[in-house]
């Protein structure tokens, strides 16, 4: 009985980095798509995933907006900016605050803000919190 080897087209290297391949697809797909794997606390978020703060450019979008030296209702007003003035962002308040105005319900952050006024001809940084629901984020601060 006689045998002959007859070449497939594929060299002995070629066949190592397919399977390779095809063996770290695998484990990707086992490993990251798989829900059994993933091994969440009781809150709906895993842990250390929250939503991180970052400054931002923002614009008013309140009327008479109330400026407060702390992020809470019934904290003293500081100044009051309009609509359509822009702010510097700067934080954010660690938990939301559940607030009802003109009848309706919000849950949102307060924002420590500062900003820039005129008075008596002389331009101020004003600084303060400011409630979510009044300020716009500004997506392209760069663009006219």
């Amino acid at each position: 009985m006689e045998s002959t080897y007859k070449p497939t087209g594929k060299s002995n290297f070629q066949f190592s980095i397919s399977v390779s391949l095809t063996a770290l697809i695998a484990l990707f797909l086992t490993v990251y798509l798989n829900p059994n794997t993933l091994q969440f606390s009781n809150s709906e978020e895993p842990e250390g995933l929250e939503e991180t703060f970052r400054t931002f450019p923002g614009i008013l979008i309140g009327k008479g907006v109330n400026v407060r030296a702390e992020p809470a209702v019934d904290s003293k007003v500081h100044n009051k900016i309009y609509q359509e003035t822009i702010v510097d962002v700067r934080e954010r308040s660690e938990d939301k605050a559940q607030i009802t105005i003109k009848g309706i319900q919000y849950s949102d952050y307060w924002y420590k803000v500062e900003f820039i006024y005129t008075q008596s001809g002389k331009e101020f940084l004003g600084k303060g919190w400011v409630y979510g629901p009044f300020i716009k984020e500004i997506k392209n601060p760069n663009v006219a």
